[in-house]
Order: structure tokens, then C-alpha cells, then sequence
């Protein structure tokens, strides 16, 4: 139930003559403070959700600077904002409620972008090196594991363009504790060691159309054994999956959690108006005994194997007034796998099949 919220409400200052900037060497600089959304990077640690009823937004501070070769500095202490009501019953009965800051919860980020950083080898070649630190604790109103992460990693990446080779490669280790649940009585902290990696290769045809056909790879680690005193799967935490696994909204069956998945996408853009894709993912668990974390399925013994299942996804947009109205259009299906149909609390009811028609109006 999210009938009416305060989704941003900020002050911008311009912070380009600060000191901080001027050590970046950075020419333009902007300080927010108050309640946001937050989008950087590759987005798969912090997004501005696409096809969400309720975008995740954030209070507290963050930092934005460039300079002219097109280098960017962020850094921000923000904490999230909870999704109210929680409990089943005020969902049933349409109680409106509005969402409140977790303060419990602390979320911390360093993020450097170096433009263009093999000019001579591989020109348009972007690097960025980020940490991100997120702790919590439990309050009167807001029961969490605990968690306390300290995640750092590294992106490379060559934009697509017509006639050339294009990839990725982004890679982040994750340390620190959290515990099993959120119940109170739970006081044992399980150490944490988990990471994850995007890969893909991709080349644009420079033909009508521009083709063009990536091979790409997604991995994020599960945990090993449900029993010892360790957490090794790779949780979600704010960023996005749409790119990389597909729809979400009300579908969205995979995750950057325990996962093991290749796969290939094919996109054409006709012309500035209209784009499409068409994108595979043979999905796998990475550990066997850990869960399918999206559907909530999970064999502790391990005796059902790892395919989930074949991911297919398409979609379609245009611009029916230009950077202002556009239509979109879309299906998916997952084609169950082994363990999809016999992990002991499977759903036994058959693939998934989804569709949408969706008009987006920019303001």
C-alpha cells in the first residue's frame, strides 16, 4: 500500500569551490541532504528501481563530482527508507501508512569512476573502484540480521558502438557478520565470505538495425552448508536486476543470489524511436543446498540438483513523442528445470509465463 509518500524531498548545494573538489580536481561538485533516490554505476549495488510500485529512496547525504575529462567522485551516509505497512493484516485492509527512515540501519559508499582509462590500448574504457560498508542493528521498531558488511570491488567496462567490440567485467567481495534471521532470539553471528561477477562480450553490427549479440555470464555465490556457522550467499542488497535478469515488478524470477547463469542477448535499434531485445539465461544455484532465493524454494539435502531453468525475456519500446511518451511492451517465460520441479517445496504448478503493456510519461 503506497498511495501517497514523499519519494524526494532535498536541498542541492553547489559545491564545486569546496575543498574537496578542488583536491579531485574536479570542476563541478553538488552536496544533497535530505530524503533521495540514488543511482551509480552499473547499478547493481544502488538503483533508481525501474518497474517498482514503491522505489527505494534514501535520507542523509550524498556527494557527486566530475571533472571535464568526465571522471565522477561519489560518496554518501544515508540509511534506507522502510516500506510501511509490513504486517499482513493492515494489507488486507488498505491501511495507508507512510514510510519511515530506518535509522538502525547505516549504509556508507565510496565510488570513483576513471574515464577513458586505457587510452591507448582500449579507448572508451571506463574503470571504477568502489567500498561500500552497510551496518545494522535492531530497534524498537525494525527487527534485522544484523548485518554488517564491508563490500569492495572493481568494474571495466567499453560502452556498445556501432562497428565495435563492447564488454563488461564487475566483480565485488563481500566480508564482515549477519545472522540467521531477524528474530530477537537469534544472538549467533555467522562470519561472512561472498562475492559475485558480472561478465559480457558483446559486438554492434554496423548494418540496419545495429545488431547487437552479447554472450554474458552472471555469478553471485550461495552458501555452502546451511549448518556451520558461516553465510556465503551473495544477498541483493539496493541494486537493481532488471538488466541482467529480466523483468521485475510482479515477476521476476532471478537474482544476483546464488546463482549461476550464461547467457546471450540479441537488441536491434532500428532507428532513435524504437529499440528492442530479445536475452537467455540458462539459470542455475551455485551451491545446491542453498535456496532459490526469489521463489523461496530450497532442498537443505541437496539431493535435487541446481538447474532452475531456461530464462527467456523480450521487450519492445517507443517513443511515441520523442524523450517524453513512450510505450513498451514485453513477455518472459521460465521453463522449469530440475530442481525448479522437484526441490521438496516446489510449487509443482508448471513455467511462469509474464507480459506487459506499459506507457512511461516523462515530465
Amino acid at each position: 500500500v503506497n498511495a501517497l509518500d514523499i519519494l524526494q524531498f532535498y536541498a542541492n548545494f553547489d559545491a564545486s569551490q569546496t575543498g574537496i573538489a578542488k583536491v579531485l580536481g574536479h570542476n563541478q561538485a553538488r552536496l544533497k541532504l535530505g530524503r533521495q533516490t540514488l543511482d551509480i554505476g552499473s547499478r547493481r549495488i544502488l538503483e533508481r528501481v525501474d518497474m517498482s510500485n514503491v522505489i527505494l529512496n534514501f535520507p542523509c547525504g550524498y556527494w557527486n563530482s566530475t571533472n571535464a575529462r568526465g571522471d565522477m567522485f561519489h560518496a554518501l551516509a544515508v540509511v534506507p527508507v522502510g516500506r510501511l505497512p509490513t504486517d499482513f493484516a493492515s494489507l488486507q485492509k488498505d491501511e495507508i501508512q507512510l514510510d519511515k527512515e530506518e535509522w538502525s540501519r547505516v549504509f556508507l559508499g565510496l565510488h570513483y569512476i576513471r574515464a577513458n582509462v586505457l587510452a591507448d590500448l582500449l579507448p572508451r574504457t571506463n574503470l571504477e573502484l568502489f567500498v561500500y560498508q552497510l551496518s545494522e542493528k535492531d530497534s524498537a521498531k525494525v527487527a534485522t540480521p544484523n548485518r554488517d558488511y564491508l563490500q569492495p570491488g572493481f568494474r571495466l567496462i567499453r560502452p556498445p558502438r556501432r562497428g565495435q567490440w563492447d564488454f563488461e567485467f564487475e566483480t565485488a567481495y563481500r566480508t564482515g557478520t549477519r545472522r540467521a534471521s531477524s528474530a530477537a532470539t537469534d544472538v549467533t553471528d555467522l562470519k561472512v565470505r561472498a562475492g559475485m561477477a558480472h561478465v559480457h562480450l558483446g559486438y554492434t553490427f554496423d548494418a540496419p538495425w545495429q545488431p547487437r549479440l552479447a554472450l554474458d555470464w552472471d555469478y553471485a555465490t550461495g552458501d555452502r552448508n546451511p549448518n556451520d556457522a558461516k553465510f556465503d550467499q551473495f544477498e541483493r542488497l539496493f541494486g537493481g536486476r532488471r538488466t541482467d535478469f529480466g523483468h521485475t515488478g510482479i515477476y521476476g524470477p532471478l537474482a544476483p543470489a546464488n546463482i549461476n547463469a550464461p547467457g546471450w542477448r540479441l537488441e536491434v535499434r532500428p532507428n532513435a524511436r524504437w529499440d528492442s531485445r530479445l536475452t537467455y539465461k540458462a539459470a542455475f544455484l551455485d551451491q545446491a543446498r542453498d535456496a532459490w532465493v526469489i521463489a523461496q524454494v530450497r532442498d537443505r539435502q541437496g539431493l535435487s540438483g541446481k538447474f532452475i531453468g531456461h530464462s527467456w525475456d523480450w521487450r519492445a519500446r517507443y517513443w511515441i513523442d520523442p524523450g517524453k511518451l513512450q510505450l513498451e511492451v514485453g513477455a518472459a517465460t521460465l521453463i522449469q528445470g530440475r530442481f525448479a520441479k522437484t526441490a521438496p517445496n516446489a510449487s509443482r504448478q508448471g513455467n511462469s509465463n509474464y507480459g506487459f503493456v506499459a506507457l512511461t510519461r516523462t515530465f
